[in-house]
């Protein structure tokens, strides 16, 4: 499920594996599963991703009253 979005969206991409493991960690706790499940045993058949954020230039402070107007 998120190897096709893993190295194309990474941001999209880690926070559904925090919620995967959540519900996982749930499933342990409620005794649904026997053994507990890392987060490093998710991710190990996952490459590394290595794309750094991108964000937009920051607006000059002058310009936002005319941009609210």
């Amino acid at each position: 499920m998120l190897s096709p979005i893993w190295l194309e969206i990474p941001e999209t991409a880690r926070r559904l594996l925090q919620r995967i493991v959540a519900v996982l960690d749930f499933a342990h706790i409620k005794g649904w599963r026997a053994e507990e499940v890392s987060l490093r045993s998710v991710r190990k058949g996952l490459p590394r991703q290595t794309a750094k954020a991108v964000h937009l230039e920051a607006m000059p402070f002058v310009e936002v009253r005319a941009l609210l107007a």
